[in-house]
């Protein structure tokens, strides 16, 4: 969100709207003419006071809920990931990237995931540990249940096997036609989907180089890593809360 108009909305609040927006339930509905902004209603002032009251309350819950399930995890009191969260720059930023990620997810598993990644970074000895779980947090926070529902069918095989031997087939392929179909409604925001699970290094395309070249995908190792990550947070999870699992696949993340 820009700052500019963050700093706007502000001045607007603390300059009166907030209070003036709390005369709504006493049935005041006047436009309020904001310089810059035009008129609103006190009515929207405060709906909008409520509900990003609310929407900042269950941010914290979940990134509480990223601490706590870490912490469970690694089986470490919650006061010592905060202790060793900050004993470098690199993992107080890796905290913060996953606490603010977990905060904004409504998928389960990925706020598990990210706790389990946060915690196995920050209490790390090697940096290199710290520099995987970095990654990973990064990339698990630009993934939502749609990108990783294409990712898990990526997983796939795009290779129909025959006699023990691999065969290209067109048909089989995952090209974005084939995703959209089996992804029913994810036609128009399919190349985004994949956009962002390219840039994150979660899928590749394999059809880069062939003469007869039409984008085909297929999950990457750390892809691959991505989604072993979720699943077992998710059956973890599923588990210790006592509820049946999902039958297969990206379904049991959600």
């Amino acid at each position: 969100m820009d700052e500019n108009r963050d700093s706007k909305f502000d001045a607007v609040t603390t300059g009166g709207l907030a209070a003036a927006g709390a005369g709504a339930g006493l049935g005041a509905a006047a436009d309020l003419v904001v310089p810059g902004l035009g008129s609103i209603t006190s009515v929207a002032v405060q709906s909008v006071l409520n509900l990003s009251g609310r929407a900042v309350e269950r941010r914290r819950l979940r990134a509480a809920r990223a601490l706590q399930l870490g912490s469970d995890f690694a089986h470490v009191d919650i006061t010592e990931v905060e202790a060793a969260a900050q004993t470098s720059d690199r993992k107080l930023e890796l905290a913060l990237l996953a606490l603010s990620a977990a905060s904004q997810s409504a998928l389960e598993a990925k706020i598990a995931a990210l706790g389990r990644a946060m915690v196995t970074g920050v209490l790390a000895r090697d940096e290199a540990i710290v520099d995987q779980e970095f990654l990973i947090v990064q990339a698990l926070a630009g993934l939502e249940a749609p990108h990783v529902r294409v990712l898990d069918l990526c997983r796939g095989s795009s290779q129909v096997q025959r006699n023990g031997r691999a065969y290209d087939s067109r048909d089989l392929a995952w090209t974005p036609e084939r995703l959209a179909s089996e992804y029913r409604g994810a036609a128009p925001v399919m190349p985004a989907l994949l956009a962002a699970l390219v840039s994150a290094g979660a899928v590749r395309d394999i059809s880069v180089g062939r003469t007869d070249y039409h984008p085909t995908y297929e999950s990457s190792p750390f892809g691959n890593l991505l989604l072993a990550r979720l699943e077992q947070a998710g059956r973890d999870e599923a588990a210790a809360t006592g509820d049946a699992e999902p039958a297969a696949g990206a379904d049991r993340l959600a």
